[in-house]
């Protein structure tokens, strides 16, 4: 049996996603966070839904290494969240671990 989708009450943002919420709040960018879609059926982690804009955050989980080189790309299921996202009139923005990691070593946020 398929399982019911998460109530948005129970849902619940990363730290690195809050981190870089308060950050983009701070620049100015409205936004809400842990947005459903589809009757819960998706969720967009930080998305500003007047504009359609999505910014998703993706953890280590959200790639796959090729064997050969190590090189990361992007996991099935993290191109087809974006590409239903995408089918559904949003413009997705995703930003990765590494791009977030490069943010904390510079202490830009």
């Amino acid at each position: 049996a398929a399982e019911a989708p998460v109530p948005p009450s129970q849902r619940s943002s990363s730290a690195t996603q809050r981190t870089l919420s308060l950050s983009l709040s701070r620049a100015g960018w409205p936004h809400e966070c842990e947005v459903p879609l589809q009757g819960g059926l998706l969720d967009v982690d930080l998305a500003c839904p007047g504009e359609r804009l999505a910014v998703e955050v993706d953890g280590p989980t959200h790639f796959v290494a090729h064997v050969g080189t190590g090189a990361e790309s992007p996991s099935g299921p993290t191109r087809w969240k974006t590409r239903a996202l995408e089918a559904l009139g949003w413009r997705v923005v995703r930003v990765g671990y590494r791009e977030l990691d490069g943010l904390r070593a510079t202490e830009e946020w």
